[in-house]
C-alpha cells in the first residue's frame, strides 16, 4: 500500500498542472469536513503548549512589572539603609579614636530645620536636654569634620551654629604638615561670606632663619583651641587648605583659605558628642 501511494504521488508530481483539475474536486468535500474541527483543535494545542514567547494579557503584564519595580525599590532602600548604618558606625568610631581618653557619649541626630534668616546657617537638630545636650555640646559630621557646637537646647531639640557661619567668630586651628602631625603651625581662622575660613599662619623658622613649614593646598587643618572649645572637640577637622596667599601687610607671612570637607549648610544628619566637660569651654571669641 505504501509503495502504491508513493508511486501515485510521484506520477501526480510529474503530470502537468493543467491535467490536475480533478484534485480540486476531491479537496472541496474534505475541506468542508475538516475546517469546523481545526479551530477547536488549534485552540486546545495552544492552551496545552503555548508558543515560546507567548505572554499574558497587557493588564497582567503591567501588574507584574509594577510589582517587580516596587520590590526592586524596596530592596534598594533596604540596601541603602544598611550601608548608611554601617557608615555611621565607622564615623562614630573615627570620632572616638581622636580622643580615646575622654568618656564621650555620642549619637546621630537628624537635622529637622534651618534658619529662615538667609544670612545665618543655624541648624535645628533633633536632640535636646533629655539626651544630655547642653550649650557647647560639640556637633560633627562625616566622622571627623567639625560642624559646630550647640547654642541653645530645649528638651527635644537644639540649635547648632556651624563653624563657618559669620556669627561663629574666630576659631584656632593647626595645619597638619603631615598626616599624623599634632604640632603644625597655628592659624586663627575667621569665617568668610563664601563658607570658607581665612586666617594668618604662624611664621615658624629654623635656627638658620629659614621657614620651618611649607604650607600647600590639600593639607588638613585641625582644631587646636583649648581655651574656647571643649577637650572632646580638639583635633577634629576644620577643613583642608584651599589656597595659600601672601599677607597683604607682610611678604613674609602666609594666609590660608580653608574649606570644610563637606558643605556644612546642607548636612542632613549630625553626631552630637556629650561629655561632662562640655560646660567647661567658654563662648566664641
Amino acid at each position: 500500500m505504501m509503495a502504491l501511494v508513493a508511486v501515485t504521488l510521484l506520477i501526480i508530481g510529474l503530470v502537468p498542472v493543467r491535467y490536475l483539475g480533478w484534485v480540486l474536486w476531491v479537496r472541496e468535500p474534505v475541506a468542508r469536513v475538516m475546517t469546523p474541527l481545526s479551530a477547536p483543535v488549534l485552540s486546545f494545542v495552544a492552551w496545552i503548549a503555548p508558543p515560546e514567547g507567548a505572554s499574558a494579557s497587557s493588564e497582567a503584564v503591567a501588574a507584574l512589572e509594577q510589582n517587580a519595580a516596587q520590590l526592586e525599590q524596596l530592596y534598594l532602600s533596604e540596601k541603602f539603609e544598611n550601608q548608611r548604618l554601617r557608615a555611621q558606625i565607622v564615623q562614630l568610631q573615627r570620632g572616638i579614636a581622636l580622643n580615646p581618653q575622654l568618656p564621650v557619649t555620642q549619637f546621630a541626630a537628624p537635622v529637622i530645620g534651618r534658619s529662615s534668616n538667609p544670612s545665618s546657617s543655624m541648624l535645628e537638630v533633633r536632640g535636646g536636654r533629655t539626651r544630655g545636650v547642653t550649650p557647647n555640646t560639640v556637633a560633627v559630621v562625616a566622622g571627623v569634620q567639625l560642624l559646630g557646637r550647640v547654642q541653645r537646647a530645649t528638651d527635644s531639640t537644639c540649635l547648632v551654629l556651624p563653624i563657618n557661619d559669620p556669627a561663629a567668630g574666630q576659631i584656632g586651628g593647626m595645619i597638619a604638615v603631615d598626616e599624623r602631625s599634632i604640632d603644625g603651625p597655628a592659624t586663627l581662622l575667621t569665617p568668610t561670606a563664601d563658607g570658607t575660613l581665612r586666617g594668618d599662619v604662624e611664621d615658624r623658622r629654623n635656627a638658620d632663619g629659614n621657614p620651618r613649614d611649607t604650607i600647600r593646598p590639600g593639607m588638613t587643618v585641625r582644631l587646636r583651641d583649648e581655651n574656647y572649645w571643649p577637650a572632646n572637640a580638639q583635633m577634629f577637622v576644620l577643613g583642608t587648605v584651599e589656597r595659600v596667599e601672601t599677607a597683604p601687610d607682610s611678604a613674609l607671612r602666609k594666609v590660608v583659605i580653608v574649606r570644610p570637607t563637606v558643605d556644612l549648610r546642607r548636612v542632613s544628619e549630625v553626631v552630637l558628642r556629650i561629655t561632662d566637660q562640655d560646660a567647661q569651654a567658654g563662648g566664641t571669641r
